[in-house]
């Protein structure tokens, strides 16, 4: 069971409240393509490993608060997109 403190999440929402500049048009053509990613669970959050197109590997920790934003995030998108139905399971179309 983790131990997250009150202050520490107030903090984490602070941070994660100042979200970095959108991605320019050219900017989105040229980012690697996830082939496949490991996630691992941690007391306070997740870690990454992304393995891209490219061979090479990023990887990255996010906070529990990070991680919940991310998830909520990463449904809407998926509902909005059109890729996932109101049950939040992928459309596949032939």
């Amino acid at each position: 069971m983790a131990h997250i403190g009150r202050k520490q999440v107030e903090r984490w929402r602070e941070l994660a409240a100042r979200t970095p500049d959108p991605l320019c048009d050219q900017s989105r053509t040229s980012l690697p393509n996830v082939d496949s990613i490991l996630i691992e669970s941690r007391s306070d959050g997740l870690n990454f490993r992304a393995r891209c197109s490219r061979g090479r590997h990023h990887d990255l920790a996010i906070n529990a608060a990070l991680a919940m934003t991310l998830f909520h995030q990463i449904l809407q998108a998926g509902l909005d997109g059109g890729w996932l139905d109101e049950d939040y399971d992928l459309i596949v179309r032939d």
